[in-house]
Parts: C-alpha cells; structure tokens; sequence
C-alpha cells in the first residue's frame, strides 16, 4: 500500500511565492496518485505567477487565503492509501491484460489517467489505476477542443511509455475522450488541419490508430477529476479515480459507443 503524510506549513508562514513552491515540491507522487489534488496547486501557482509577485513578496489576502486553504486539506491525505498490487486477484491467471487511457481538458488544465484491466481465465475482470499525469491549460487563449487534443497527446505518450514498462503490446492499449471533435480529428487526415491541431494528430497518429480511440460520456471519465481537481477527500477508496468508471469490469460489448 502507499500511503502520504503531507507537514502543513505553520500559521505564520509567510504566503510568498518561494515559500509557497517550496512547500508544494515537498510532495513526492511521480506517479500521478494526488494529481488531482496537486493540479489545484498548479493552477495557483499559476496565478501567482500572473500576479507578478516577487519571489519573498507577501501575496494578496486573496491568494493568500487560497493557499493557506489548499495546505489544510492536506491535512486529509494520511486517509489515502492506494493498493498498488496491479494484478489485483491474487493467484488468479490473467488471461488478457490492456491498458486504458482516459484524457480531459477544461478551461483550467487538462490531463490523463491510465489503468491497467485484466481478464482472468475464471472470467473475473479487475482494474487498477497505474498513472496519471496533469498539465495546466497555457496562459494564451486556447478552444476546449484544442486543450482536449492536447489532453489526447499526453495521453498517448504516457500509454506508451507505461506499455513498455510493463511489457504490454501498443495494439492493447485503448484511449478514452469525451469530446467529439477529438474523435473525429484523429479519424481525419492530419494534413488536411491547421498546423495546430495537424502537428498534434500527427503525433497521436504515430503512436495509436483511429481505431483505439473510443468516446466517453463526461460522467464516466475519470480524467475528468484531474482536469478539474478535487480535494484529497473526494479520493475515497470507493471513487472512480482508483479503479476507473465501472463499465470497464463489463464486456466490452457494454462498453459506450
């Protein structure tokens, strides 16, 4: 199991932007458990980078109130532990073994989460979540369908990274979006795009084919909770970040379409 133990700042911590980053680099998840929790952290730091505060400047009551917030709910992090057993049936004998991918964007950031599903000789299915990584959306105006592709990429190099770790073949990887336009830029010829959404097709084209893309309702999108974020208290063992939304122990025959 792992577990995290967060050290909350003392009250008279002063709110400046070093002091804040240095408390924030002291949670160690590289792979990806708190992302949701860690991406709201982003997001205020990226604040506070827009604010153009200087690195011991004193931030505005505002900020500062936020800050001191997102530091008291770490104190709920010592609830969490995350079973990380990926064959998650013990002496059970897997017989298929894919990998998920789910992105998503809002207009904040944007992420994605991977799972590992296994299907037993028995007939048993178990999912278990193996990495998720998140990204705050630029600073530039940028369309959600266009932060959704970026969502997609990311995705796509973190699947086939994991897939080598764990031996699995690229062509059992399935990704998951919510948005259409997506769906249908990576059924499209990259050239016939812009060079934005061209250079980004193309990647996602090297890497996976049309045909492993599936859509997914909002609702049932895991990543859906990294793109927005949440507090370490809506990672309850039973939240669909852990084990990925619930049609995924089903047949694929009951999976979306």
């Amino acid at each position: 199991m792992f577990s995290f133990q967060a050290v909350i700042p003392p009250d008279d911590m002063m709110m400046t932007k070093r002091n804040i980053l240095r408390k924030i680099a002291t949670i160690f998840d590289p792979l990806g458990f708190l992302a949701p929790v860690i991406i709201r952290a982003k997001i205020l730091m990226q604040e506070i980078w827009a604010s153009s505060a200087t690195w011991d400047e004193v931030l505005p009551v505002k900020l500062s109130s936020r800050c001191r917030q997102w530091f008291q709910d770490l104190l709920a992090l010592s609830s969490i532990q995350v079973p990380r057993c990926l064959q998650a049936i013990a002496g059970a004998t897997p017989q298929d073994v894919e990998l998920h991918v789910f992105g998503d964007a809002s207009e904040l950031a944007y992420g994605a989460v991977i799972y590992q599903r296994i299907r037993y000789a028995s007939g048993e299915i178990s999912t278990v979540f193996v990495s998720a990584k998140s990204r705050v959306s630029p600073t530039t105006a940028t369309s959600i369908p266009r932060l959704e592709l970026m969502a997609a990429v990311l995705g796509v190099e973190m699947a086939n990274e994991v897939a080598k770790v764990l031996q699995i073949n690229p062509q059992n990887i399935i990704y998951w979006t919510d948005s259409m336009d997506v769906i249908w830029w990576i059924r499209g010829r990259s050239r016939l795009f812009k060079t934005f959404v061209a250079n980004r097709v193309s990647t996602i084209h090297q890497a996976s084919s049309p045909d492993q893309w599936r859509y997914v309702p909002t609702a049932e999108n895991p990543a859906d909770i990294v793109s927005r974020g949440c507090a370490p208290t809506s990672l309850t063992p039973d939240s669909m970040w852990w084990t990925g939304p619930s049609f995924m122990a089903k047949p694929s025959d009951d999976w979306p379409v």
